[in-house]
């Protein structure tokens, strides 16, 4: 007796008699898919959601946003690639975990001067390593090069989404080789842990021999996100293990570099902040403003903050040079900065109760970085300092 097929087998082998069509189809044009049947016959493939990108911005003079955020393509209406749209196309893009941790997506320059046009530049909540050119910097400029009103400029949050492996934000971001002025409000507003800001110039232009005012400071760090342990017997260890094998006042270079490499290993748990190498003045506000008691460890080196490039002239910022304030503790000020001429304090202090002490280091403060002759001077005092240790 001949058997009959059901309707169900003969779909089952129809759709099997497909899905071999289609593998060696794609075996010949060399491209390899993920296909799913259901039960229609249909096929589906499965959503790409984009992982770690590097996006170059091209463009500087239009400012238009992403056409399509999270597809990985940085892409405006004209599909280019401005840095308002590699923004939004990293904060909506997943970042691939390496170890367990977000892999930073990459923004480079192709052009030398990006204007900020369309209002403030998004927030950057996802990490980011941000970069210009090396030797020439990239200028962001917060006026459009003069033609506009100032915007806002680069902010850095440590709130993000989690179902995209940044749900701290922009932790572990790092911005370089730029040229940051006449913002609207800071140069550099970030908020968080795990930064790095490095030899960049804020405040000034390119040269490094202009001021650029941004209407805020040239680098502000804050943190809301609150350490896991802020026990006295937590913070007391970590003081300790910096204190007990050095000098209580380290005199010289080889000290103050061993105490510098010293203080970096113990507070490496409080996912560092590094300030380095960066030209910063010219601001109408602080140079460096460091705010919060959830924010520890931020390491100010080899900065110079009041001058223009060669340190020796002065190109003032509105405020202190470097300011410590609203309980903030545990930082590195020093060594290799210089920081002179600046309209108020060279560093000032006011953190009311810490729960461990800042310490100052090895700077050149009122002095110039080369020129003996010169008088650039702090317009108040060199240091200014009001804080005590906490008793809870």
């Amino acid at each position: 007796m001949k058997r009959l097929s059901s309707p169900r087998a003969a779909m089952g082998l129809q759709l099997n008699r497909s899905a071999k069509l289609l593998r060696d189809v794609a075996a010949r044009l060399g491209v390899l898919s993920l296909l799913s049947f259901v039960a229609t016959g249909a096929l589906f493939a499965p959503p790409l959601m984009a992982a770690t990108g590097s996006y170059i911005v091209n463009v500087g003079s239009t400012d238009l946003p992403d056409k399509n955020k999270g597809d990985g393509i940085c892409a405006d209406v004209n599909n280019q690639c401005s840095l308002r749209a590699a923004i939004e196309e990293a904060n909506a893009s997943l970042n691939t975990l390496v170890g367990g941790v977000p892999s930073p997506h990459t923004i480079t320059f192709t052009v030398t001067t990006v204007n900020i046009i369309n209002g403030g530049l998004p927030t950057l909540a996802a990490p980011v390593t941000l970069t210009g050119a090396p030797v020439v910097t990239t200028t962001i400029s917060g006026n459009n090069s003069g033609a506009g009103q100032k915007q806002g400029c680069l902010s850095l949050t440590d709130s993000g989404t989690a179902n995209l492996n940044h749900g701290s934000g922009a932790t572990g971001s790092t911005i370089a080789n730029l040229s940051i002025g006449n913002c609207s409000g800071d140069g550099i507003s970030a908020n968080g842990h795990d930064y790095k800001f490095l030899n960049n110039r804020i405040g000034v232009n390119a040269t490094g021999l202009i001021a650029a005012p941004n209407v805020g400071h040239g680098i502000s760090v804050s943190a809301s996100q609150v350490y896991p342990d802020t026990s006295t017997g937590f913070f007391s260890s970590i003081y300790n293990s910096i204190a007990t094998p050095f000098p209580q006042i380290p005199v010289d270079a080889s000290q103050i570099n061993a105490f510098q490499s010293n203080l970096a290993t113990a507070l490496a748990s409080l996912k560092p902040v590094l300030i380095s190498g960066n030209l910063i003045s010219g601001n109408t506000k602080n140079g460096i403003e460091i705010y919060s008691q959830n924010l520890a460890a931020v390491t100010v080196v080899n900065n110079k903050i009041g001058t223009d490039i060669t340190g020796n002239i002065a190109i003032a910022n509105g405020g202190s040079g470097v300011h410590l304030t609203g309980d903030t503790f545990g930082h590195l000020i020093g060594p290799n900065n210089v920081i002179s001429g600046n309209t108020g304090d060279g560093i000032t202090i006011d953190s009311d109760t810490v729960f461990m002490p800042s310490f100052i280091m090895g700077n050149r403060i009122g002095l110039a970085a080369t020129d003996p002759t010169a008088h650039i001077g702090n317009g108040l005092n060199g240091i200014s300092a009001s804080t005590k240790p906490s008793t809870d």
